[in-house]
């Protein structure tokens, strides 16, 4: 994921500009019982969804005896520095299903009881396992969020062996969502862009990787992706526009309703803030584009 400054010591990441973002209060939902009232995100507790709008059982798992925070106590530090999330953002996405991603043990009980619903969590960077992803995992699932996992990889090591890793670390639990294929400058990469590699290294680099986890893990890998990057990098290829993209805002955080880029016509999900403080620690924060029938569609089982 695409990092600000304040993190660069602490994490596998690429620093930039931080985005200009006003906080606001965090979408709530009614609380978890066993026969909840189901509403829209940010709707009034009276508001249900209405009939034949019904939510899958994946996007309304409950919240286990077992659900709790996990506490990062090299983030503490770091996220008192940080605006508190979520931020606003523009009335026409207000709406959305919002949800996290995360690189480092993430406070799941709350997260799950702000309102978010879905997570996408740093599995590998590179050939190197996350030492938080496997606790994470369990407790995202514990708390009822829908799970998806990333790889940052790199052009420094063989896609093919990265790929490995990655699907090894999902081969008996590979979440609800799509996995995703995360395409950025590595952090490496401090003076090139694009790590001095051509377009055509870059675009090999993806469809190694994808062939690979589409293949071990029987799910059609998402592209992560920042628009500058992929235009620079991979030359604004097309070859990939068949998947779903997650959407990096930065640098411009404008909500596109039309992409012109890569061939994607809209984006699935979408980064819209870095580096958000919540309960103590640091996430980044998402939309989802579509209902509630659609996320769960995306995670039911293939």
């Amino acid at each position: 994921m695409r990092r600000w400054p304040l993190l660069c010591a602490l994490a596998f990441v690429a620093c930039d500009a931080e985005p200009t973002v006003r906080p606001t209060s965090p979408p709530v939902l009614p609380p978890t019982k066993e026969a909840p009232v189901r509403t829209r995100p940010n709707a009034s507790p009276d508001a249900a969804l209405p009939p034949g709008d019904t939510l899958p059982p994946l996007v309304q798992e409950p919240i286990t005896a077992r659900c709790k925070n996990l506490d990062d106590p090299k983030k503490k530090q770091v996220a008192a520095k940080l605006d508190a999330g979520p931020f606003r953002v523009p009335e026409a996405h207000d709406s959305r299903i919002r949800g996290v991603d995360v690189g480092s043990k993430a406070p799941w009980r709350d997260i799950r009881q702000a309102g978010f619903r879905f997570a996408y969590v740093q599995a590998a960077y590179g050939i190197a396992k996350n030492e938080d992803f496997e606790s994470n995992w369990r407790m995202a699932k514990e708390c009822g969020v829908l799970r998806g996992a990333y790889h940052f990889v790199t052009p420094k090591r063989d896609p093919k062996a990265q790929a490995r890793v990655f699907a090894e670390l999902l081969r008996d639990d590979p979440g609800e969502l799509p996995p995703s294929v995360d395409i950025e400058r590595p952090v490496e990469c401090k003076k090139d862009e694009c790590c001095e590699l051509t377009c055509a290294e870059w675009i090999a680099l993806v469809d190694v990787w994808v062939a690979h986890v589409d293949r071990a893990l029987g799910r059609k890998a998402l592209v992560y992706t920042i628009e500058p990057h992929w235009n620079q990098c991979l030359c604004g290829t097309e070859r990939f526009d068949d998947r779903a993209l997650w959407l990096a805002g930065w640098p411009k955080f404008d909500f596109p309703a039309n992409l012109r880029f890569g061939g994607w016509k809209k984006w699935t999900f979408y980064q819209h803030a870095g580096n958000v403080r919540l309960s103590g620690t640091v996430v980044d924060l998402n939309l989802f584009r579509g209902t509630e029938s659609d996320l769960g569609a995306l995670a039911a089982p293939q």
